[in-house]
């Protein structure tokens, strides 16, 4: 008589559930850290392409401002706003207030604005002083 003996393979092939699910666990958090990693990278450099042409816009402006005089409709007492134009869309608003300090001397608050919200990107002070030859 022959008796066969089955036995019970005791090399398992593959990986538990519990293997699996900890390494799908450690893959989705390095993915969504990537992402976010990325997604941060291209905001920062969206927002510093953006301060960098309202930087270029406003020394344009100065320029404008410095060539038209003290005495310019952009000089006189109060406030005041520009809309800065990028083709077809208003990229930003500009506006300032202007006050006179003492004579021949003007004090301006700046503010760049995003035209959608009224979020102040950007604000800075400073002071124009007019030219007098000294005798």
């Amino acid at each position: 008589m022959a008796v066969f003996v089955l036995q019970k393979s005791s090399t398992s092939k593959g990986f538990t559930l519990l293997e699996v699910m900890i390494t799908g666990a450690i893959l989705m958090a390095f993915v969504i850290l990537s992402s976010s990693i990325i997604n941060h990278g291209v905001d920062q450099l969206q927002k510093r392409k953006k301060m960098a042409d309202v930087m270029n816009h406003l020394d344009a402006w100065t320029a404008e401002i410095k060539g038209v005089g003290f005495f310019s409709d952009a000089l006189t007492h109060g406030s005041h706003q520009k809309e800065i134009h990028n083709s077809s869309q208003v990229v930003y608003l500009l506006s300032w207030t202007v006050k006179d300090l003492a004579p021949g001397f003007k004090g301006i608050d700046f503010q760049v604005k995003d035209p959608v919200g009224s979020k102040v990107l950007h604000e800075w002070k400073t002071g124009i002083l007019l030219d007098r030859s000294i005798d």
